[in-house]
Protein backbone atom coordinates (compact mmCIF):
# COMPACT_ATOMS: atom_id res chain seq x y z
CA UNK A 1 0.00 0.00 0.00
CA UNK A 2 2.89 2.35 0.85
CA UNK A 3 4.44 1.81 -2.58
CA UNK A 4 1.17 2.76 -4.25
CA UNK A 5 0.94 5.96 -2.18
CA UNK A 6 4.57 6.80 -2.90
CA UNK A 7 4.05 6.26 -6.62
CA UNK A 8 1.17 8.73 -6.59
CA UNK A 9 3.03 11.43 -4.67
CA UNK A 10 3.93 14.35 -6.96
CA UNK A 11 7.50 15.63 -6.93
CA UNK A 12 8.36 18.74 -4.95
CA UNK A 13 10.26 21.65 -6.43
CA UNK A 14 13.33 20.60 -8.34
CA UNK A 15 11.86 17.20 -9.20
CA UNK A 16 12.62 15.62 -5.79
CA UNK A 17 10.02 13.52 -4.02
CA UNK A 18 8.98 14.83 -0.59
CA UNK A 19 11.04 13.29 2.23
CA UNK A 20 8.15 12.17 4.41
CA UNK A 21 4.38 11.82 4.41
CA UNK A 22 3.73 15.21 6.07
CA UNK A 23 5.89 16.98 3.48
CA UNK A 24 4.10 15.09 0.70
CA UNK A 25 0.72 16.37 1.92
CA UNK A 26 2.04 19.92 1.96
CA UNK A 27 3.55 19.50 -1.51
CA UNK A 28 0.30 18.13 -2.92
CA UNK A 29 -1.73 21.02 -1.54
CA UNK A 30 0.81 23.59 -2.72
CA UNK A 31 1.37 22.18 -6.22
CA UNK A 32 -1.95 20.70 -7.27
CA UNK A 33 -3.97 22.89 -9.62
CA UNK A 34 -7.61 23.38 -8.68
CA UNK A 35 -9.74 20.46 -9.80
CA UNK A 36 -12.43 21.41 -12.26
CA UNK A 37 -15.32 19.18 -13.19
CA UNK A 38 -15.43 18.36 -16.89
CA UNK A 39 -18.33 19.76 -18.88
CA UNK A 40 -19.45 16.20 -19.59
CA UNK A 41 -18.64 13.48 -17.05
CA UNK A 42 -16.55 10.54 -18.23
CA UNK A 43 -18.66 7.58 -17.17
CA UNK A 44 -18.17 3.92 -18.04
CA UNK A 45 -20.22 2.96 -21.09
CA UNK A 46 -22.11 0.18 -19.32
CA UNK A 47 -23.17 2.04 -16.18
CA UNK A 48 -25.09 5.18 -17.07
CA UNK A 49 -27.19 6.52 -14.19
CA UNK A 50 -30.57 8.16 -14.81
CA UNK A 51 -29.05 11.58 -14.04
CA UNK A 52 -26.31 11.13 -16.65
CA UNK A 53 -25.50 13.78 -19.23
CA UNK A 54 -26.07 10.98 -21.77
CA UNK A 55 -29.78 11.05 -20.97
CA UNK A 56 -30.34 14.77 -21.43
CA UNK A 57 -29.51 17.37 -24.04
CA UNK A 58 -29.86 21.13 -23.66
CA UNK A 59 -31.60 20.53 -20.33
CA UNK A 60 -34.25 18.28 -21.86
CA UNK A 61 -34.51 14.51 -21.37
CA UNK A 62 -33.60 12.37 -24.37
CA UNK A 63 -36.35 9.90 -25.37
CA UNK A 64 -35.79 6.23 -24.50
CA UNK A 65 -33.63 5.05 -27.40
CA UNK A 66 -31.37 2.32 -26.00
CA UNK A 67 -30.28 0.08 -28.86
CA UNK A 68 -27.43 -2.27 -29.66
CA UNK A 69 -26.20 -2.14 -33.27
CA UNK A 70 -23.87 -4.54 -35.08
CA UNK A 71 -22.25 -4.52 -38.47
CA UNK A 72 -19.99 -6.77 -40.50
CA UNK A 73 -17.30 -6.31 -43.12
CA UNK A 74 -15.76 -4.54 -41.34
CA UNK A 75 -17.03 -5.67 -37.94
CA UNK A 76 -18.26 -2.93 -35.61
CA UNK A 77 -20.73 -2.42 -32.79
CA UNK A 78 -22.53 0.48 -31.14
CA UNK A 79 -24.32 0.65 -27.83
CA UNK A 80 -26.66 3.64 -27.57
CA UNK A 81 -27.92 5.24 -24.37
CA UNK A 82 -29.54 8.61 -24.93
CA UNK A 83 -27.14 10.80 -26.86
CA UNK A 84 -24.07 8.69 -26.02
CA UNK A 85 -22.90 6.10 -28.53
CA UNK A 86 -20.18 3.66 -27.48
CA UNK A 87 -18.56 2.61 -30.76
CA UNK A 88 -16.46 -0.57 -30.77
CA UNK A 89 -14.41 -2.61 -33.23
CA UNK A 90 -12.43 -5.86 -32.92
CA UNK A 91 -9.32 -3.72 -32.34
CA UNK A 92 -11.05 -1.71 -29.58
CA UNK A 93 -13.59 -4.02 -27.95
CA UNK A 94 -14.11 -1.75 -24.94
CA UNK A 95 -15.11 0.99 -27.35
CA UNK A 96 -14.98 4.75 -27.33
CA UNK A 97 -17.82 7.00 -26.23
CA UNK A 98 -19.01 9.49 -28.82
CA UNK A 99 -21.10 12.41 -27.54
CA UNK A 100 -23.75 13.20 -30.12
CA UNK A 101 -26.77 15.32 -30.87
CA UNK A 102 -29.78 12.98 -31.06
CA UNK A 103 -33.04 13.45 -32.93
CA UNK A 104 -35.91 11.07 -33.66
CA UNK A 105 -36.54 7.69 -32.05
CA UNK A 106 -34.52 4.51 -31.59
CA UNK A 107 -35.96 2.99 -34.76
CA UNK A 108 -36.00 6.18 -36.85
CA UNK A 109 -33.26 8.35 -35.40
CA UNK A 110 -30.05 10.19 -36.02
CA UNK A 111 -26.99 10.58 -33.79
CA UNK A 112 -24.49 13.20 -35.01
CA UNK A 113 -21.10 13.82 -33.46
CA UNK A 114 -17.38 13.56 -34.19
CA UNK A 115 -14.79 10.83 -33.72
CA UNK A 116 -11.11 11.61 -34.17
CA UNK A 117 -12.04 14.94 -35.73
CA UNK A 118 -14.23 13.37 -38.42
CA UNK A 119 -18.02 13.22 -38.65
CA UNK A 120 -19.72 10.37 -36.82
CA UNK A 121 -23.30 10.00 -38.02
CA UNK A 122 -25.48 7.01 -37.21
CA UNK A 123 -28.99 6.76 -38.61
CA UNK A 124 -31.62 4.11 -37.99
CA UNK A 125 -34.77 3.14 -39.81
CA UNK A 126 -37.41 0.50 -39.20
CA UNK A 127 -36.70 -2.68 -41.19
CA UNK A 128 -38.39 -5.83 -39.89
CA UNK A 129 -36.09 -8.03 -41.98
CA UNK A 130 -32.63 -6.55 -41.37
CA UNK A 131 -29.96 -9.25 -41.50
CA UNK A 132 -26.37 -8.99 -40.33
CA UNK A 133 -25.37 -11.21 -43.25
CA UNK A 134 -23.49 -13.62 -40.98
CA UNK A 135 -26.23 -15.40 -39.05
CA UNK A 136 -29.91 -16.25 -39.20
CA UNK A 137 -30.67 -13.44 -36.76
CA UNK A 138 -33.27 -10.95 -37.98
CA UNK A 139 -33.27 -7.45 -36.48
CA UNK A 140 -36.09 -4.86 -36.44
CA UNK A 141 -33.86 -1.85 -37.23
CA UNK A 142 -31.45 -1.08 -40.10
CA UNK A 143 -28.42 1.12 -39.37
CA UNK A 144 -26.19 3.29 -41.53
CA UNK A 145 -23.01 4.56 -39.91
CA UNK A 146 -20.64 7.17 -41.29
CA UNK A 147 -17.37 6.94 -39.35
CA UNK A 148 -13.77 7.87 -40.18
CA UNK A 149 -14.83 8.80 -43.70
CA UNK A 150 -16.44 5.40 -44.40
CA UNK A 151 -20.08 4.34 -44.68
CA UNK A 152 -20.96 1.13 -42.87
CA UNK A 153 -24.21 -0.80 -42.71
CA UNK A 154 -25.64 -2.89 -39.93
CA UNK A 155 -28.69 -3.82 -37.89
CA UNK A 156 -29.95 -3.08 -34.40
CA UNK A 157 -32.44 -4.05 -31.77
CA UNK A 158 -33.74 -2.30 -28.64
CA UNK A 159 -31.94 -3.09 -25.39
Amino acid sequence: MFLLAAACTPPSEGGKVAANRADASTDIAAQAPPVQSPAVPDEPPTAIPATSACLSEAGEPVPDNAIRAVGTEPFWGAEVKGRCVTYSTPENQVGVRVWTHFSGTASDGKWEGALEGKPFVMTTRTDAACSDGMSDTVYPIAVTLEVRGETRRGCARPQ
